[in-house]
Order: structure tokens, then sequence, then C-alpha cells
């Protein structure tokens, strides 16, 4: 928040949402902390005259949002108004006096959030976002394919853009000897889609035996955190982070955090009932359930379970 005034403000050129009315300006500018929409708003208490309010991307430059009455503030005629920024641009804000009105203003900048790379976290370090060539992290994507190698319990801060027909992909791959729980945790200043990228044969590390969807998926709001947990095999697995493609077009820039945590699991196997039936499920849970574990490795994908024989007497 800024209160400033302009009693003592010369006259300045009209804006366009002013039409001619609105003098005596003054000029504040901020620096986007993170990409997104900015929120400039004059609705405050500390405002006490009928106002007008412009943006401009820079000095001398076209307006990017102009506003006379928001029907907020002093009789409601005071300004506000929105606009896209790109993290770490400058921001020009003209208010100014309808009709030669003066006074106190009161000045509030908000973006709808910020995501900071916290101390100790490795950076993703792609060019442009990855677009319209991404030659860091696109994955399957990419040609020749190329990933962000990542490993456990640790964070990565990352940036996106979507221009309105091709968004930025990133792929992280993490490799694993042991039977492991991961929980894929990602915070986003823009809406995203975060998951496993699926396989038929889990840990193959071979494109082309990806499906090319997210198995398991979750979307996070804009501003928002969100997380998918699975147990996995031994091999090379791949987490995902991207805009949503229904959003809007989003600048280089935005920012998000990923972390990958890890825990030993055990997988899941066929378990055969006495009825013949099956169920993948851990051997722990499968004795519970009065079955007979198959073996690690097994599904019921590819095993057949038999009902027992019954005893057959004859006469």
């Amino acid at each position: 928040m800024y209160i400033g005034n302009n009693v003592n403000a010369a006259p300045g050129p009209p804006t366009s949402c002013g039409r001619g009315g609105d003098i005596y300006d003054v000029w504040n500018y901020f620096v986007a902390p993170c990409a997104g929409t900015a929120k400039i708003s004059l609705c405050g208490t500390g405002t006490s005259f009928d106002t007008t309010l412009a943006a401009y991307g820079a000095c001398g430059g076209p307006e990017l949002a102009c506003n006379d009455d928001f029907g907020c503030g002093p009789g409601g005629f005071a300004s506000q108004v929105e606009i896209p920024v790109v993290t770490g641009r400058p921001y020009f804000i003209r208010v100014a006096g309808y009709g030669g009105a003066r006074g106190q203003y009161q000045l509030n900048i908000d973006m709808a959030c910020c995501v900071n790379c916290p101390s100790g976290s490795t950076p993703e370090n792609e060019a442009n976002c990855g677009l319209p060539t991404d030659t860091t992290n696109g994955g399957c994507n990419s040609s020749p394919a190329v990933f962000s190698r990542i490993s456990c319990d640790t964070t990565y801060c990352g940036t996106a853009a979507y221009n309105g027909g091709t968004r930025d992909t990133d792929w992280y791959e993490v490799i694993v000897t042991t039977p492991t729980q991961f929980t894929w945790t990602v915070s986003s200043e823009f809406a995203a889609h975060i998951g496993l990228v699926e396989m038929n044969n889990p840990g193959s590390g071979d494109c082309a035996d990806v499906t090319f969807s997210l198995n398991p998926f979750a979307e996070v709001a804009s501003c928002s955190n969100g997380s998918v947990t699975v147990c996995l095999p031994p091999g090379r697995h791949w987490f995902f982070v991207a805009p949503d493609m229904d959003g809007p077009v989003l600048a280089c820039g935005a920012r998000y955090t990923a972390r990958l945590t890890c825990a030993t699991c055990t997988l899941p196997e066929a378990c055969c009932f006495a009825s013949g039936g099956c169920q993948d499920m851990t051997p722990a849970a499968c004795r519970e359930s009065l079955g007979t574990p198959q073996g690690p490795g097994t599904s019921c994908a590819t095993v057949v379970c038999q009902p027992p024989v019954e005893a057959c007497c004859l006469p």
C-alpha cells in the first residue's frame, strides 16, 4: 500500500477513460515480482477524491488499461484496473483527478500469488521457458528426448509458458533400484497439470513405451499446490509439470516449485482367492483377505487363478 496525493501536481494530457477531464496527475511505478495478473486499485479508505487510473508498460508507451469510476471509494468514483505482468518488468501507473479534483489517494497493488524458490533449491535452468524448442527437459516431446535428472527429497524451481498453441512441458527423471513410493508436490503461480508419465511397462524409460497420459494425475489451481503419490518398481520414471492448455496465454517466467519425496514401499501383486477370483494387492493385504499371493512381479492381467478341485467319490 502507498499513500500519496496530487495536491501540487501539474496538469497532464488526458487518458482514454478520462475523456479530457482527468488532470493534475501523479506517476508511480512498480516492478512485477512474478508473472500473472496485477490488480491496481485506488479503492482503499485512504482515497479522498474522484480519480482516474491508467497503467502502462513503459514511459510514453500505450495504455495497458484505464478506468474512471470502478464503483468504489468516495461516491463510487475511485478507480481500479487489472493488467497481465511479466516477472521483473516495470509498470507505470498514472493517478489523476477527474475534472480537476485533488486530494489524497491510497494505491494498492495486489498479485494473485508469487512462488519463490526456497534456499537450497535447484533451478530448472531452461532458456525461454522451452518455447519454441525445448532442449532442456521437453521429455518425449523433444527430439532427441531430454529430461531434467532429479533425486529424492530435493526441491526444484521451474518456469513455464503457454502461447495459446504450444505449452512448455517439463519432464523430470528419477532412477531407483528398489520399489519406491514417490510423492510429487507442485506449487504454482499458474493452473498446471502434474503427475507421473504413464508407461505400459513402468520403469522402462522408453519413449516408445509411453502412453502420453498422466497416471496418477492432478490439476493444480493457479496460486495453489497439489501432489500425487505412487509406489513404483525399480527403473526410470518421469514426473511432469505443464500449464493447463485451457487456461489463458501465459508469458514466459511464470514460476513453480516441485519437490520429490521418497519412501520404501511394497508393490502389489496378484492375489488369488479360493473362489478363483483375483485382485492386485500387497502380500500382507492378500493374506489378510484369506488369499494367496502369487509372487513379486505378478498381476491379475497375467495370472489365472484356479478354484480348488472338489473331491469326487465314486459309488
